[in-house]
């Protein structure tokens, strides 16, 4: 496995990505890889980056929170998060659109999120 470091994630400020400024300079809270090679970076700001395994840059979002978990579904499409705030929200990986919310504030922070096995799931897609 080789390191590298996105471009749009290097210290010092910001580079140019895709026609459009990315300032980091803070820092990386979680990363997850998704099964099919694109990860996802959530950073102090709140921010929510997406990039291949090749450091392209798909796309970025404001979480609006600190997250506290994050997982990819098995297919690698989805995005589940859970935060400060108490809600639960599933996301496309490839453009980090918000698909559903679960406000679930009036329990308290969602702690961690995880997923079903395929194998476990009574509902086939």
């Amino acid at each position: 496995v080789r390191s590298f470091r996105p471009p749009s994630l290097a210290r010092g400020g910001g580079e140019e990505t895709a026609g459009s400024t990315v300032t980091m300079n803070n820092e990386v809270i979680k990363i997850v890889l998704g099964t099919t090679g694109t990860m996802v970076v959530h950073m102090a700001d709140f921010g929510l980056y997406s990039f291949t395994v090749n450091a392209v840059k798909l796309a970025s979002a404001d979480a609006g929170e600190k997250l506290n978990d994050m997982q990819v579904s098995s297919l690698g499409q989805m995005l589940v998060t859970g935060g400060e705030k108490g809600r639960v929200v599933i996301r496309q990986v490839s453009n980090l659109v918000v698909c559903h919310e679960l406000d679930l504030s009036k329990h308290g922070p969602i702690r961690s999120v995880t997923m079903t096995p395929d194998e476990l799931n009574p509902v086939s897609l």
